[in-house]
């Protein structure tokens, strides 16, 4: 995987840096909350697939399956919080900036610096899964149905990963950055 700092992916994506965070929050929904969604849930598909034939992977398969509903379901209600509760919330700030009461600044700082810590967590879940996926990759490397599931699982890290790296070093310090301004004002 591709360790790059998203400052240097940022940079060769003007286009991201240039948008407003009200555009930013509309990428993050319609590109990487769909996208997690749909192949949340092509994953979940596969992992009820009983087609898989290699003995040697049904262990590794059967903790991956234990594994993922949790995941799944915490995903979904992170990405449910940030569209209902999160986002609208900064759109607000945005919107009212300058006349936001230092309490309500207060909270926002809060809430965002806990959804840093939540990507946290759903980073090592993830990393959990991943070494799993990785075992299957070496004991099954010519079952389509694995192949086909290690290939969404790795589809899906990328994406969260690149999703968390534009909300945690792009428009969570630029919200940071506008409440700080504001309660100083």
């Amino acid at each position: 995987m591709d360790n790059r700092n998203l400052e240097t992916d940022i940079s060769a994506s003007k286009d991201l840096q240039e948008m407003t965070n009200p555009q930013v929050l509309d990428y993050l929904v319609l590109t990487h909350h769909e996208f997690t969604r749909d192949i949340m849930n092509e994953i979940a598909r596969l992992l009820e697939n009983d087609r898989v034939y290699q003995p040697e992977t049904q262990e590794v398969l059967v903790e991956v399956r234990k594994q993922w509903p949790e995941f799944h379901i915490k995903m979904a209600e992170h990405l449910e919080h940030e569209e209902q509760i999160l986002f609208p919330s900064i759109e607000s700030s945005i919107n009212m900036q300058g006349s936001n009461e230092p309490a309500e600044n207060t909270s926002m700082q809060t809430t965002v610096l806990s959804l840093i810590k939540e990507h946290d967590h759903h980073e090592d879940e993830l990393h959990g899964i991943r070494i799993l996926i990785e075992k299957l990759q070496m004991e099954s490397s010519s079952d389509p149905v694995i192949h086909q599931l290690c290939d969404k699982i790795c589809q899906l890290d990328a994406d969260l990963r690149e999703h968390m790296q534009i909300e945690s070093e792009l428009l969570f310090p630029r919200v940071l950055k506008a409440l700080s301004l504001s309660s100083a004002v």
